[in-house]
């Protein structure tokens, strides 16, 4: 693995950090640019990855670490790391693409149901989260409109 020309604290601490909010697609161009103007291997990118990873994405990498490393460790050629890298990266655009996203939000929104008895401040809390990474510009009545959709179907004919 070659060493960065750079001590590694002012290497991450220049490098962009991602927390899977963002377009991925975008990151990882930035990302790989980074790679190559600090001078770093795709195995130091594989093995530092956590460095530039924020609250989700963080978290999906740690989930992938064990597997990632015992790969690495495998690898005897620059060509074998090279495809570690490009399956990894392909898990992460799988993972984190927009669209990806966006379909799990919208998921999640479907199975979001007030029940009587819960607390209601906490399913408009939680719907109005969900529906604010679905599209962060909705307006008010499509947001009403989603909340009421939840809500159990004797209570939304009172509702509306």
């Amino acid at each position: 693995m070659a060493v960065p020309a750079y001590p590694i604290h002012e290497i991450a601490g220049q490098m962009r950090k991602y927390d899977g909010r963002s377009d991925a697609h975008e990151f990882m161009s930035r990302f790989k640019y980074d790679l190559r103007t600090y001078g770093l291997s795709l195995e130091w990118a594989l093995r530092n990855f956590d460095r530039v990873l924020e609250g989700k994405a963080s978290s999906w990498w740690s989930s992938k670490w064990h597997n990632i490393s015992t790969e690495l460790d495998g690898c005897n050629t620059p060509d074998e790391i090279e495809i570690v890298f490009n399956n990894n990266e392909a898990d992460f655009y799988a993972f984190f693409d927009n669209n990806a996203q966006e379909s799990i939000y919208r998921r999640q929104n479907k199975s979001l149901k007030f029940k009587l008895g819960v607390c209601p401040t906490k399913y408009i809390t939680d719907k109005l989260k969900v529906l604010r990474l679905i599209d962060p510009n909705m307006t008010e009545n499509k947001k009403v409109a989603q909340i009421i959709k939840g809500l159990p179907y004797d209570l939304r004919q009172t509702m509306v």
